[in-house]
């Protein structure tokens, strides 16, 4: 399997990743600069960083949990979402263990899953590419 910077490298189509964040949310500061190390490790890929507020404006009706990657293509049509945590930490917090989930989520809050969140939104740009939609709602 190739590591982030191969696949991140191996990307030729462009994308457009908004990134709806806060900058008092875990969440987005841990997850949001992941994003941002695809952006400037690949020319193909922009990301446009809003707030929960700004977001609203634009989709009133619709409730958003920070952070929430929308991945685009170079069309501005939606291809992918990724949502708050990486597929990992998800699954944790269903299994409703409590003890799990608070050693869990210590190790996420530490930094121990930022490459979980890499591969996860690599994914959906590399299934996009060889036509897969990926939405990974929470």
């Amino acid at each position: 399997m190739q590591n982030g910077t191969e696949r991140v490298s191996s990307i030729t189509s462009k994308f457009n990743i908004l990134a709806i964040g806060e900058n008092w949310c875990i969440d987005s500061i841990i997850n949001i600069p992941v994003v941002h190390w695809l952006e400037k490790n690949n020319e193909n890929i922009k990301l446009k960083v809003i707030d929960t507020d700004s977001y609203s404006k634009f989709m009133p009706n619709e409730k958003v949990i920070t952070p929430t990657f929308i991945i685009m293509n170079q069309e501005y049509q939606e291809i992918g979402k990724w949502v708050q945590y990486p597929k990992r930490i998800i699954d944790v917090v269903e299994s409703k263990d409590q003890v799990r989930i608070i050693v869990e989520k210590r190790r996420y809050r530490q930094g121990e899953y930022i490459v979980d969140t890499l591969e996860e939104v690599l994914d959906i740009l590399i299934n996009y590419s060889n036509n897969i939609y990926s939405d990974r709602r929470k």
